[in-house]
């Protein structure tokens, strides 16, 4: 008998244990980059959002209209309005959710909430 005859065929199962952990290393930072994402684009199209909807209120249109142009803005966006709130003094208070492209249970949410709020300037209301 060789020597070493009995490690025949070891190194493909060590290729096949390397491939694996390369694949979910992938995976891993696939998922989390996803979730990431859309954390950033709730956060943008929040602001957006509360900016057009601050934007339409001290235009003089009412807190229904207003709004109306943030949930629009929110969807060519990707995210969904969940809420919108105009004061009388134009101050835009908005929610808005985006939804993670894949979602692992108890690794990355389902969506990605955003806030934000706008307004005029102090000495501008």
């Amino acid at each position: 008998m060789r020597g070493g005859a009995g490690e025949r065929g070891s190194g493909s199962v060590l290729v096949l244990g390397v491939v694996a952990a390369v694949l979910v290393v992938l995976t891993a930072t696939l998922v989390l980059s996803g979730a990431l994402s859309a954390a950033h684009r709730s956060r943008g199209a929040a602001d957006l959002s509360a900016l057009a909807a601050a934007g339409e209120a001290v235009d003089g249109a009412s807190p229904a209209a207003a709004c109306g142009v943030a949930e629009d803005l929110a969807r060519a966006n990707g995210a969904r309005l969940r809420s919108c709130v105009v004061g009388p003094d134009g101050v835009a208070d908005v929610d808005v959710v985006v939804a993670v492209p894949v979602h692992v249970a108890g690794i990355t949410p389902r969506a990605m909430p955003g806030r934000a709020r706008a307004g005029p300037a102090p000495g501008q209301r």
